[in-house]
């Protein structure tokens, strides 16, 4: 397998690993509120198992798409910091709270976001210099989902106090 073939699947790898953790955690999957978890999560690991298969592939046809991509896979991440409280640590920004995880959990999860940018970095860095400027692209969809993911955390807040869940636990006070 070529190194290029796994910068563009990291992305969506990483995408996959942050839904998966989330879910773990105890922090529901973004869309939920309106389709039910089920179809929600099998809707975006199908679409990052999509894009992984399609990164895998490395056909020219899909170089917009890695591209789409990698922007999002760079905006993600830093959507978190405008959505939840963060400090300076060793002069490197890391949240204080995020999903309803705290201390410890929290520790891995920045990691995470930060793997996940990176990976998004990579990924642009393999795709062809012509098709760069579709990361554009990317970064407007995930701040054009701020206000879903904001909703969704206001939502599961009081989901949790309302109808606890193993899937809604991270954020019980």
């Amino acid at each position: 397998m070529s190194s290029r073939k796994v910068l563009l699947s990291l992305p969506g790898a990483l995408t996959a690993g942050h839904q998966l953790v989330e879910l773990g955690a105890g922090s529901g999957v973004i869309g939920q509120r309106h389709v039910g978890l089920v179809p929600a999560a099998s809707l975006s690991l199908l679409t990052d198992a999509v894009w992984v298969a399609a990164a895998l592939r490395d056909r020219s046809r899909w170089e917009r798409a890695m591209a789409v991509g990698a922007g999002t896979a760079m905006a993600a991440p830093v959507l978190h910091y405008t959505l939840f409280p963060w400090r300076l640590r060793f002069g490197i920004p890391v949240l204080v709270e995020a999903e309803g995880l705290r201390g410890p959990p929290l520790v891995g999860y920045v990691a995470l976001l930060y793997a996940w940018a990176g990976a998004g970095v990579l990924a642009l860095i393999a795709v062809p210099r012509r098709r760069r400027r579709w990361a554009l692209l990317g970064v407007g969809l995930a701040a054009a989902f701020r206000q879903l993911a904001a909703d969704h955390a206001e939502w599961i807040a009081a989901e949790s106090a309302r109808n606890a869940q193993w899937w809604n636990r991270a954020w019980r006070k």
